[in-house]
């Protein structure tokens, strides 16, 4: 039986015969035009070219507007992060540092005045504390060591709870109040978790937007108070955040109903146009929120 023949191919178009096609027919179309049709037909050809120059002007700027709100958008975003990750990293050596001296209140059967005399070093050295304090099991406070950072009105003074064998009262050694109820509700925390826990954000006595952080003292006999250290909210973002970040972006802290709490820039509002990054300052989670700032 013969092979089939292959099937014949289609025949192809001539090359250009598309564009020879709408070549006659627009020479067709515009010599079936009146001569006043054609005269306002070619006037509208310079003014389309203008405006498709203006429209390529613009799309241009529009493209290079989003490029640059979408670097000051990855900018916000590095800056905050970094400076979480410096208030992070302060937090969590203030954090051991509060562990070994409860430890060292335990085991070593410390008294009030050796105490303060390791409170006294710790917040010398660390001007975003306010004060170190030693709680009883039973909200009494035995000690307390105010930083030398901050300004004390001695004529006001602060509500005492001094249990009888702590030492005299001095503006570096008053105690806090100890019926705040966020004191209360993060001691009681730290009583039940066995670990450190940090309060939400709050006033205290000295009308300072700070954080506690409960250390738990733990002995033979089970819980015996907490190490109680307050952070100034305002201080974390004076000493912690870089100068060249300060320097491009407000940083500001806030809490978890976005009332701000301290900023780099007094007295800044925002502005609706600004671009915002917001993230979780860990460990302390409970509602402290830093936020960073950048203009359209």
């Amino acid at each position: 039986m013969p092979a089939p023949s292959p099937a014949s191919p289609l025949p192809s178009m001539p090359s250009g015969a598309y564009g020879n096609g709408l070549r006659r027919f627009f020479r067709r179309w515009w010599r079936e035009q009146s001569p006043a049709r054609q005269d306002r037909y070619a006037t509208l050809g310079p003014l389309v070219s203008v405006m498709l120059f203006l429209a390529a002007i613009v799309a241009a700027f529009w493209y290079l507007r989003n490029e640059e709100i979408e670097r000051e958008r990855e900018s916000v975003k590095r800056d905050t992060e970094v400076v979480q990750q410096q208030i992070r990293m302060r937090l969590i050596e203030n954090q051991e540092q509060l562990v070994r001296i409860a430890r060292d209140v335990v085991t070593r059967d410390a008294d009030a005045s050796k105490f303060l005399e390791q409170a006294s070093g710790f917040v010398q050295t660390r001007p975003e504390i306010v004060s170190l304090s030693w709680t009883q099991a039973d909200h009494s406070i035995k000690a307390s060591q105010l930083s030398p950072n901050f300004e004390i009105d001695t004529l006001r003074g602060l509500d005492m709870a001094i249990t009888p064998d702590a030492p005299a009262s001095t503006p570096n050694n008053r105690a806090l109040p100890s019926g705040l109820p966020e004191f209360t509700q993060t001691f009681e925390a730290a009583k039940e978790q066995r670990q450190p826990v940090y309060s939400r954000p709050h006033v205290n006595a000295l009308d300072t937007p700070v954080v506690q952080v409960h250390v738990p003292l733990i002995d033979r006999r089970g819980f015996a108070g907490t190490l109680v250290a307050e952070y100034s909210v305002e201080a974390l973002l004076r000493y912690l955040v870089p100068s060249e970040v300060s320097g491009r972006h407000v940083m500001s802290l806030t809490d978890y109903n976005g009332r701000l709490l301290a900023s780099t820039i007094v007295g800044r509002e925002s502005a609706n146009t600004q671009i915002t990054h917001e993230v979780i300052i860990t460990p302390v989670g409970n509602g402290l929120i830093l936020r960073g700032e950048g203009s359209r």
